[in-house]
């Protein structure tokens, strides 16, 4: 739609110059045409001035005039080819308004294509049998690469167990990708657990880290509002926590620890 409004654009423009130049052309022409013969009127007609005031012969006045409208015509010419390239400038001005303003509608269907496919981690808190965890979960179209992540010091030291705190490490160390859809999750604690240790100690979570290189994280949560079970979200689908295991490499290592440590605490 842009190349062809400026292709348009182009045209008219361009019809424009040429309707000019042959209007221009057809003055000149008749303007060559006509001078010899109004030349050959004004020296054949009889001078009112008596001859004695008059210096010069007709021949001798045939030639100042030749030379004399040949200068206006310089002249003239001069004017034209000025008025030409103001023309000219102005239109090179437009050219680079027209384009400038093509440029930006076109950066700006590209940038709302790239909104509209890039990858949106989102991030919650979810629990699982008797188990809470933090859900990382790609809610974009696009796929979520080079997923960085840290967790503020005052989380991490209250965590229900010390061995918690490995799984924590290793997510600050490892980035990691999730594709559309996916999700991974990681392990707080275990329900009564936390209600024990954590309860009336304000304990807040912070989130921060980036992702593809230019998207950042930064989420919040007040833990007092999953202990006093207010703003709770039940997850009963096993596939949810399988979600996260899609492919058992080093990235998955902190699931693959929680789901180790729920079996044993359930055993």
């Amino acid at each position: 739609m842009i190349h062809v409004l400026f292709k348009t654009q182009k045209k008219e423009m361009k019809y424009t110059a040429w309707k000019r130049i042959l209007i221009i052309g057809i003055g000149l022409f008749f303007f060559i045409i006509l001078i010899p013969i109004i030349l050959n009127f004004v020296v054949i007609i009889p001078s009112p001035i008596p001859e004695k005031y008059i210096i010069g012969s007709p021949k001798d006045w045939l030639s100042f005039w030749a030379v004399y409208i040949g200068s206006i015509g310089s002249l003239i010419m001069a004017g034209v080819a000025f008025v030409t390239i103001m023309q000219n400038r102005r239109m090179v001005v437009q050219n680079k308004k027209i384009i400038a303003q093509n440029e930006k509608q076109l950066n700006e269907i590209v940038r709302q294509w790239e909104e509209e496919h890039r990858p949106r981690i989102n991030i919650s808190i979810a629990i699982y049998r008797k188990a809470l965890f933090i859900k990382i979960k790609n809610i974009g179209v696009g796929n979520a690469t080079d997923i960085k992540m840290s967790f503020n010091k005052g989380f991490i030291e209250k965590l229900p167990k010390a061995k918690y705190k490995e799984m924590y490490e290793n997510v600050e160390k490892r980035p990691f990708s999730i594709e559309p859809g996916g999700a991974k999750y990681i392990l707080i604690g275990f329900c009564e657990d936390i209600q024990k240790e954590w309860e009336n100690k304000n304990i807040i979570l912070n989130i921060k880290g980036t992702y593809c290189s230019k998207y950042t994280i930064n989420e919040i949560f007040d833990m007092e509002d999953f202990i006093t079970q207010r703003f709770m979200e039940v997850k009963d689908a096993l596939w949810e926590i399988a979600d996260g295991l899609s492919c058992p490499n080093s990235n998955h290592y902190p699931i693959q620890q929680s789901l180790d440590i729920i079996a044993k605490h359930t055993s």
